[in-house]
């Protein structure tokens, strides 16, 4: 027999023979030992692995005999259990009960019958009208002495609002509450594939309640010519993830995760090592590696970890210390590990204690973890660009409403001097144009010009993009480039016109300065006349120019909307720290810097005194020399901070857990997201995981935690903690001790239910794992009915 589950086991535990006569009549005449060949090519056909006849308060020890045989011949099916269908009285009600028996001692097996049924009759020992009392069928089920396994019959799903006779629910739910909690049945049986999904829906609403439920699929099958049924349309084998035995059996019913309905894989279809093989004194052993989980456990400093260490190859070793005493242990107890598993095959090693000491000491490889499962972080450069607009409009109005102000001043000191009409100018004047203005327009459109050109180079390298998509980009980027030429030759043409105004303009003030020295009083009043004028007509000209319009700093609701991921229950968010832009937030922003008690006198924005305005922005101990830029510089700044992007972690309720995660919580949202990994190969390896958490949530989320791991990937865990071996149900046990004597290194493994002359391995589990006797009883009390 193999030592660990290498595939899933089908079954059928519910099939009739003629023994059931007495009850179906006709409909089991074909049932009888001499037709029994037509069943067992069925079964083979159907590639049965385990089966029962189990016949209607009754037992045909014969029938059993001969099938039993089909464990020795090289066919599909490892293992025949005797059985019987039960009709139960429950509450009033008759109830129909599969009882599984231990196939281990054959003397009791043989005397099944006469516990159960009158064959001079040919009839039951019923001690009511066609069914047992309660206290009747233990009894009968004592006298027997075998370990036990009852499924009761549920034909219906548990939310069908009509009831079949002999259902299990025909006795009420609250009963049957009462009967899931205290696990008197190990499995609830039905037929019909389609009901499969109404009774896991029912048990999720009433988890708390229901939540020992197992179902499990049976033929039901009278006809053996029709095997399993005329009509196999809606009926679906199960499927158990154990050995083929009654313990195996056991530990499926009573285990979570080990029956599935339909043809479905427990474990990862990939596995990087399938054994560990190694010598020991010079002699080859092998450790079969199950696809899912592999738990080695042993007393300590006999090489625990030594094993993970050395498979990998000293990869995620960092002491040389501890890897020379390695080398040590293996040398002095003549041990070659001969397996190595490649990096590549790693999905990661978790040493001990070190996935707490990874998020307190918040290394880098704890953000590295956490960081691929945000999304990708969204871009708002859009929405930031439209602020960013009405910030630079604003203070473009703010400049023109303060040098509007300023210069409409300023004609109140013009002087004019008289002086006599003969009176001549001496004084040439100097060109008065500035082509400042222009060229910061041509400056800001040829840097726009050179924005998109950047982001649009950028986009043609986006692999998402069509073929004639990027030809369009790129034609209309050839354009921009046009363009940008042309622009920046206006650009070169207005400075050098500007060098040569003031070229000029330094020659005549050169010029003029000379002529100051010949000019009579007349001529200098005359002159100083005409500045003054000049001056008032310029300014004149440069407040007519001067746009005096209000801006417009409305702006329509915009949401931020965020980029989010489900992972599990958690959701990982990527958003900016505001939510939305709108009118309001426009207003938040351009008063941010104005001292608070000037920004409750605000009313209008637009309206705003601009002397005011700038005498109110806080600098501090600061003094800037440019208070616009200084201005601008701090709402810039505050307006970076809130498009900056922050990443957020959401629980299942959708509350922020962000920033109040402790070690302990952090190393549970670890495994929760390591559970629903499906991109990433590889095993994983973990030395201790019950270092890292406390019981309550070892019970409560790591072993679901783990049962999903070891679906998806192999795993090799060092523990020394019951809750991971028997609560999470592994697949391998792999036990590593000492000869008292020879201290040589003996190596033990297998599936939990395997037994063999040498080997026991719940029996090891509770002799080397503190607390493992209780949490394997918390098992056993489900089966041992009859002790």
């Amino acid at each position: 027999m193999e030592k660990i589950v290498k595939s899933p086991v089908k079954v059928d535990f519910h099939i009739h023979s003629y023994a059931s006569n007495h009850k179906d009549k006709s409909k089991v005449s074909s049932g009888k030992l001499e037709n029994l060949e037509t069943l067992i090519q069925k079964l083979i056909k159907n590639e049965l692995n385990m089966v029962a006849i189990t016949d209607h308060d009754n037992f045909d020890c014969k029938i059993y005999l001969e099938l039993k045989k089909q464990e020795q011949l090289d066919n599909c099916i490892k293992k025949v259990l005797p059985g019987v269908e039960f009709s139960v009285l429950l509450d009033s009600k008759v109830i129909h009960v599969i009882a599984l028996f231990d196939d281990c001692d054959n003397e009791k097996i043989l005397k099944i019958q006469e516990k159960i049924y009158n064959t001079e009759i040919n009839k039951p020992y019923y001690d009511h009208d066609n069914c047992f009392s309660e206290s009747k069928f233990l009894e009968i089920l004592k006298n027997i002495g075998l370990n036990t396994i009852l499924i009761a019959h549920q034909k219906n799903s548990l939310s069908s609002l009509t009831t079949r006779k002999n259902d299990i629910n025909t006795i009420g739910m609250e009963k049957l509450e009462e009967l899931v909690f205290v696990d008197y049945f190990e499995a609830f049986e039905f037929k019909e594939r389609k009901n499969e999904i109404f009774n896991k829906n029912y048990i999720e609403n009433q988890r708390k309640k229901l939540q020992n439920m197992k179902f499990i699929t049976g033929s039901d099958c009278h006809i053996w010519e029709n095997y399993p049924e005329k009509d196999k349309t809606s009926f679906e084998f199960s499927y158990l993830k154990c050995l083929p035995t009654f313990k195996g059996v056991m530990m499926a019913v009573t285990g979570e995760g080990r029956i599935k309905i339909g043809n479905d894989s427990f474990f990862s279809v990939v596995a990087p090592i399938p054994k560990i093989e190694l010598t020991i004194d010079g002699k080859h052993e092998i450790i079969e590696l199950s696809k899912g989980i592999n738990a080695i456990i042993g007393d300590n400093s006999i090489g625990k970890s030594l094993l993970l260490h050395k498979l990998t190859n000293y990869e995620y070793l960092n002491s040389p210390s501890v890897k020379k005493g390695y080398e040590s242990y293996l040398k002095k107890h003549n041990i070659e590990i001969l397996t190595r598993i490649k990096k590549d095959n790693i999905r990661s090693f978790d040493g001990q204690g070190n996935i707490r000491e990874m998020f307190i000491n918040k290394k880098t490889s704890s953000k590295d973890f956490i960081n691929q499962y945000y999304p990708p972080r969204p871009n708002y450069i859009n929405e930031k660009n439209l602020v960013q607009e009405k910030v630079n409009e604003f203070i473009k109005y703010l400049k023109n409403k303060k040098e509007y102000n300023d210069k409409y001043n300023k004609l109140n000191d013009i002087i004019f001097r008289l002086f006599e009409d003969e009176a001549s100018s001496l004084t040439i004047s100097k060109i008065n144009i500035n082509t400042n203005d222009c060229q910061l327009n041509l400056t800001n459109l040829v840097d726009l010009l050179k924005q998109t050109i950047s982001q649009n180079e950028k986009l043609i390298k986006e692999k998402l993009l069509t073929e004639e998509e990027m030809t369009t980009i790129k034609r209309f980027t050839n354009y921009l480039k046009k363009l940008q030429v042309k622009y920046n030759n206006e650009l070169e043409k207005e400075r050098l016109e500007q060098k040569k105004i003031d070229l000029i303009n330094t020659i005549i003030d050169a010029f003029n300065n000379e002529l100051q020295h010949c000019k009579t009083e007349e001529q200098k009043t005359r002159e100083l006349y005409n500045e003054q004028f000049s001056i008032l007509e310029n300014t004149i000209i440069e407040l007519l120019k001067i746009d005096k319009k209000n801006i417009d700093l409305s702006i329509p609701n915009i949401k931020l909307e965020p980029n989010d991921r489900e992972v599990g229950e958690y959701r990982f968010v990527c958003k900016a720290v505001i939510d939305e832009i709108n009118a309001e937030y426009i207003y938040q922003l351009l008063t941010f810097p104005l001292a608070s008690d000037y920004k409750k006198k605000i009313k209008k924005i637009i309206d705003i005194n601009p002397d005011k305005f700038l005498e109110n922005i806080k600098i501090g101990d600061e003094n800037p020399e440019d208070i616009y830029a200084y201005y601008g510089d701090k709402i810039n700044k505050k307006l970076a901070d809130d498009f900056t992007i922050s990443q957020i972690i959401n629980n299942a309720k959708r509350d922020n857990i962000t920033d109040s995660l402790s070690s302990g919580a952090n190393v549970q949202i670890y495994f929760d997201l390591l559970s629903h990994d499906r991109n990433n190969q590889g095993i994983y390896i973990i030395d201790q995981p019950e270092d890292d958490v406390s019981q309550s949530a070892i019970k409560r989320k790591l072993l679901k935690n783990f049962q999903n791991i070891g679906e998806n990937r192999q795993v090799l865990l060092i523990t020394h903690n019951p809750q991971f071996i028997i609560n999470l149900d592994v697949d391998n046990v792999i036990f590593l001790s000492k000869e008292e004597e020879s201290d040589k290194v003996n190596i033990q493994y297998g599936a939990l239910e395997y037994v063999n002359s040498n080997t026991n391995i719940l029996k090891i589990v509770a002799d080397n794992i503190e607390g493992g006797i209780d949490s394997i009883k918390e098992r056993y009390k489900k089966y041992e009915k009859n002790n």
